[in-house]
């Protein structure tokens, strides 16, 4: 093969990429208002599909940017962004058909002193940051990335990670395929994976105690040297570590364990099928 003929085929296949490439999104949306809110009021966002993004702000205004978008032409009054002021300030993705065939992402910043109830969508990643509020979080498909919050957390998705980072508050977590990462948090409810490795900071449990379960994966709890609690830990084909915290063993074995950390108390359980449990203190 010539260089003639390389140069024609390399040509061939750009020009196809492009064309693939600008048909992939066919038309696209743009949806940009600056909403005046009472900071008495509860704010909570509702997508069909596509991501969300939160972010609290020193602002007095719910700032909202949309981007409506489909790969198919003349498809995107398909859907329609809803707003509804008052008490509640709510926004929702609207599908006037079924199967529209358009997403849409969003991009929010709320004012710190408003509280974030809801972040939902069925397809799509979900991050919130510098919020206020006991927030319920939700994605069916897509990871979820919480940072700098204040107020308790209740994330849950199908099929993604789940990253929790500094929170002033009790969160719990539920996904079906993806890794659980906890830190910097006040307490810890329950984590709860398919697939995947949970490794979480736990200053403190909750009134019914922990609940920690992965079917495939590690779990690597980093415990609070004043924690008092009753532990049970057991995993069908790996091992249980003990990296340099005290437990008061009634039984343990290579792959199971009962006893109580400090004076006993609320229960932590843990268990997964197919990794390691590593218990350490919390540094």
């Amino acid at each position: 093969m010539n260089y003639k003929t390389i140069f024609e085929f390399l040509f061939i296949i750009g020009c196809l990429n492009l064309i693939f490439i600008s048909s992939a999104i066919a038309e696209t949306e743009t949806f940009e208002k600056a909403y005046k809110i009472d900071s008495s009021a509860v704010f909570e966002i509702r997508n069909r599909d596509g991501k969300i993004r939160i972010e609290g702000w020193d602002g007095d205004q719910v700032i909202v940017r949309a981007i409506k978008e489909t790969r198919w032409d003349g498809r995107l009054d398909n859907v329609k962004i809803q707003v509804l002021m008052g008490e509640r300030f709510s926004i929702e993705t609207i599908h006037l058909v079924n199967n529209p065939k358009v997403s849409v992402s969003f991009d929010v910043r709320v004012p710190i002193d408003v509280k974030v109830e809801h972040a939902i969508t069925s397809n799509g990643r979900i991050v919130l940051t510098g919020t206020h509020g006991d927030t319920n979080v939700e994605s069916s498909n897509g990871k979820i990335e919480i940072n700098d919050v204040v107020g308790n957390i209740s994330a849950s998705t199908s099929n993604g990670a789940i990253s929790i980072n500094q929170v002033k508050g009790f969160v719990s977590a539920e996904t079906s395929n993806g890794a659980i990462d906890v830190e910097g948090v006040e307490g810890v409810v329950s984590l709860q994976t398919s697939n995947g490795a949970i490794d979480a900071e736990v200053p403190a449990i909750g009134n019914n105690g922990l609940s920690v379960r992965t079917n495939n994966g590690k779990i690597k709890l980093h415990l609070a040297t004043d924690l008092n609690a009753d532990i049970e830990a057991k995993t069908s084909n790996s091992d249980i570590e003990l990296d340099g915290i005290e437990v008061i063993a009634k039984e343990i074995s290579r792959n199971q364990l009962r006893g109580r950390i400090g004076v006993g108390g609320k229960k932590i359980s843990c268990r997964t099928s197919n990794g390691a449990i590593v218990l350490s203190n919390l540094k």
